[in-house]
């Protein structure tokens, strides 16, 4: 397992990333995550404007359309969170 080494310089992060044996860059900074989660990731990380990775956070779990805890940049598009009571409607 890889260590962390983003953040501030000395700190003791807890956690660590470990990249998903993937052709698409996924980080995972948790200590176990369902198959079906990573395979929302690894989806989501294929799409042409994900970059530079997609990071599943600790608390990462299956969601609609992307896993719950995913964090992910993008080059040439803005993809806003659905609001509350947008998802309770759909």
């Amino acid at each position: 397992m890889a260590r962390n080494t983003r953040g501030r310089p000395g700190s003791k992060n807890r956690f660590s990333s470990r990249p998903v044996n993937t052709n698409h860059h996924v980080e995972v900074f948790a200590s176990h995550v369902d198959d079906n989660v990573t395979e929302q990731a690894n989806q989501l990380a294929r799409l042409p404007f994900v970059h530079p990775h997609v990071a599943l956070m600790p608390d990462a779990h299956y969601g609609m359309g992307s896993a719950v805890g995913t964090v992910f940049g993008t080059i040439g598009a803005v993809i806003p969170a659905p609001s509350a009571s947008t998802s309770a409607a759909a």
